[in-house]
């Protein structure tokens, strides 16, 4: 006789179907109180997904009694998590008056899990092996919590392209328009009320920066230098809840009085002097964007010194030197809002004192002239969606690679599809200089990359993405998941009650359901709260 694959497994053991994956994830067992254990751990923005069977409606429940954090997120996702589970395991969810098929598994759509720093020791001191799988729609980390599966994070290109692909996957799925090529001006430039699709990927061929004939040339003439531009934003601040941006009356004004009252010998020793004091801040402060920023400092004056040189040394010429580097912040966070660089005063008073912050908005077409990019992590320790981005330009990406990863990055071979480097940018100097010493070998790369990124956006990727990252996760822990046991861990029966009402009893009033959904195609969930 032929089980049902979405059945448990009668050896009472985990059982982990990797038939369309080639990332083996292994689920223990689990049951309804692992679920209500693990919410000791986390903040907020985690969430028990429960399916009803007895009244055939799914329910999200946060494990925090307000719906500040997250909700948003989280009600998307459970319209595109609820109908996947209701199309691809027709014989799992399905009514039962007597509750027998209810269901329930853990989610987090943090930028990065929402977790206790206690919890982040070397040793896993709160013991992640013991807990139920998580299906976080965020980046997760590499080596904590190895419960986590990275799911499609939940913004343009990523869970919302699935579901459009999931929903139209009878008439042959269909591709969302952030993934196929960028058409320039069809969308105004982005401000910080705009959201929604970002206009597809900056492909060279598309922008007409790589000619259709396929003109080796065209390598030579991108721009070699460095380009990043983004917003002032904090970085994995659970691990890392000392860095900051640097401010001139903690870092530079309280440096002003060794100076004792002396001057500098001209605007080089100025500039570089201040340059220095906020490489002093260390490691445990400077942000891994500000590292950035104080590298293009430096090469900016290099540059100007090797032109003062060059001029001294032929007589007045003018020729442009390059720095290598150029990250820069369009726009600052404060207080959640998004506001550009140049009209902040902190950041206008260290441009004055020769820290390079402020840069200009460049577009993706205008980025996509340069043959070097960087994907400089953010609140998650990752870009979502600058990585993508960056893999379909002409140029060669330098992977920011950091405590966390998304969802397809294990899909990404380094020095195939990208450059490594460091989480403090401490290499990055030494790999774009060997970049430029081997343009075959990153050319290659470069383009290794950009049909990585084309491959996302063709229906055969989207196909093997949408199989491997939302079904066999969900298969996973269907499979992995035990029935309700009929008595608490206490010893005390549960005469007549579902999962749901053991989960909202166990929160004693902290618990919330925040959202319900039916499943069914179109606009089926009901947001709760907030």
């Amino acid at each position: 006789m032929t089980r049902d694959p979405s059945s448990p497994d009668p050896r009472g053991v985990a059982v982990v179907d990797t038939s369309s994956s080639s990332i083996a994830t292994i689920i223990p067992p689990y049951d309804v109180d692992d679920a209500i254990l693990s919410t000791r751990h986390f903040r907020y923005t985690y969430f028990f997904f429960v399916y009803d069977s007895a009244s055939d409606i799914f329910h999200v429940v946060h494990n925090v009694p307000s719906c500040d954090y997250g909700c948003a997120r989280v009600h998307r996702l459970a319209h595109s998590l609820s109908y996947a589970l209701r199309v691809n395991f027709p014989k799992r969810i399905l009514r039962t008056p007597d509750g027998s098929n209810d269901l329930v598994f853990m989610i987090g759509c943090g930028d990065a899990p929402r977790v206790y720093a206690r919890c982040l020791g070397s040793t896993d001191p709160c013991d992640s092996s013991a807990m139920p799988p998580v299906l976080q729609f965020g980046s997760i980390f590499r080596d904590h919590f190895r419960n986590m599966i990275a799911m499609p994070l939940p913004v343009r290109p990523h869970m919302p392209c699935l579901d459009e692909w999931q929903e139209n996957r009878q008439t042959g799925g269909a591709i969302c328009s952030d993934l196929l090529p960028l058409v320039v001006g069809q969308h105004p430039r982005p401000t910080a009320l705009t959201t929604g699709p970002r206009g597809g990927l900056p492909f060279g061929e598309e922008l007409g920066i790589i000619p259709s004939y396929g003109d080796d040339l065209y390598w030579d003439a991108l721009m070699p230098q460095i380009i990043w531009r983004g917003t002032d934003f904090q970085y994995l601040h659970t691990m890392y809840p000392n860095m900051r941006p640097p401010t001139y009356r903690l870092d530079i004004e309280p440096r002003e009085a060794e100076l004792g009252g002396g001057g500098f010998a001209n605007e080089y020793e100025r500039r570089r002097w201040a340059i220095q004091k906020l490489w002093e801040m260390g490691d445990d402060l400077l942000l891994p964007r500000w590292r950035g920023v104080l590298l293009t400092s430096e090469a900016e004056l290099e540059a100007a010194a090797a032109m003062e040189m060059q001029r001294d040394g032929n007589g007045g010429g003018n020729d442009v030197l390059l720095p290598w580097v150029n990250i820069k912040f369009a726009n600052v966070n404060v207080g959640g809002v998004k506001t550009p660089a140049d009209q902040n005063e902190e950041y206008l008073t260290l441009q004055g004192l020769g820290i390079a912050a402020i840069g200009e908005y460049v577009s993706m077409a205008e980025q996509a002239k340069f043959k070097y990019h960087i994907d400089l992590g953010g609140g998650g320790g990752t870009t979502w969606t600058g990585t993508i981005e960056k893999l379909a330009m002409p140029g060669l990406l330098f992977h920011h690679v950091t405590p966390t990863k998304d969802w397809f990055h294990d899909l990404l071979v380094p020095w195939e599809h990208y450059v490594p480097v460091a989480a403090d940018l401490s290499d990055l100097r030494r790999k774009y200089e060997w970049a430029e010493s081997h343009p075959v070998e990153a050319r290659q790369i470069a383009e290794n990359g950009t049909r990585f990124a084309r491959w996302m956006g063709s229906l055969e990727g989207l196909s093997r993405l949408y199989e491997e990252f939302m079904v066999t996760p969900l298969r996973n822990v269907i499979l992995a998941y035990r029935p309700m046991p009929p008595k608490d861990r206490q010893g005390l029966a549960r005469v007549g009650k579902s999962v749901l009402d053991v989960i909202l009893e166990s929160g004693n009033g902290s618990f919330k359901v925040v959202s319900r959904c039916t499943g069914q195609k179109g606009i089926h969930c009901k947001p709760e709260l907030g």
